[in-house]
């Protein structure tokens, strides 16, 4: 539970970030005045969202269980890094990412500016409005411990200025990619106490249809101890949040209040 709930985390604060760039996008479009005020206020408001999603991901990676009362699972923690290494070592941008969390933690915030903009279509028939927040590349850069040819790479791949959006959908994916193998690795263990769980829950139903919750205790020598707890809610609870998911290809993915339009305008 403890592993599903970071990872809903991250998940939800991904969701925060999003929402307040679309909000960005709208609230210039209906009220395009004041801009350099809205822009300032923008980068600030900016980076309490983007706080959140770097902080949900540290919370994510730190706080990765050690399933010390499962043998089986002994080395998933060590197994758990090296996936990440392994994603890191495949994406620029989740690279740039893990620097930009010590950045953002240690120096100074991260957004260094914000924008936004709208465009028309190729016909002129439909103009979109779209809003971005920036970081200074160089500025993450300036760390002593990122060497020049890692320097370099950021440089080539996002410029002077980074779009954090880009960043952010990217690294999601890739956390994606990290959590769907881990839970491959737990899918058996987790089978086995969902069964457990289930077992008990049937038990104590058997006594007590209305019960809020019940206490299963093991005596030994005399002595009682509390194992856990049984909720009637927990299993599909447990269940559920191993169905929420960051889609692997997440940087392909963006949502817009783009109209589908009227039955009668497809027809046509």
């Amino acid at each position: 539970m403890k592993l599903e709930e970071t990872a809903l985390q991250v998940i939800y604060a991904l969701e925060d970030y999003e929402e307040f760039i679309l909000q960005s996008a709208l609230h210039h479009h209906l009220f395009p005045m004041e801009e350099y005020e809205f822009f300032q206020d923008s980068r600030v408001r900016a980076n309490i969202k983007v706080l959140g999603f770097l902080n949900s991901v540290t919370s994510f990676r730190d706080q990765f269980p050690r399933f010390k009362s499962q043998q089986s699972l002994a080395r998933l923690r060590e197994d758990f890094f090296a996936l990440w290494d392994k994603q890191k070592a495949r994406s620029v941008a989740f690279c740039f990412f893990e620097r930009l969390r010590n950045y953002a933690q240690h120096q100074t915030q991260p957004v260094s500016s914000a924008t936004t903009g709208a465009g028309w279509d190729k016909k002129r028939e439909m103009s979109e409005a779209r809003a971005s927040v920036f970081v200074q590349v160089s500025e993450v850069c300036a760390n002593r411990d990122i060497h020049q040819d890692e320097r370099q790479r950021y440089i080539s791949e996002f410029g002077e200025k980074a779009d954090i959006s880009l960043i952010f959908r990217e690294t999601a994916g890739r956390i994606g990619d990290i959590l769907k193998a881990v839970r491959e690795i737990t899918r058996e263990i987790f089978d086995k106490s969902v069964n457990e769980y289930d077992r008990c829950l049937k038990i104590v139903r058997a006594d007590e249809i209305h019960f809020l919750h019940c206490e299963v205790v093991s005596v030994v020598n005399g002595e009682r101890k509390k194992e856990f707890e049984i909720f009637p809610d927990f299993l599909q609870r447990a269940k559920n949040l191993r169905r929420t998911f960051l889609m692997t290809n997440n940087e392909r993915h963006f949502v817009s209040n783009r109209a589908f339009g009227h039955s009668a305008t497809k027809q046509k």
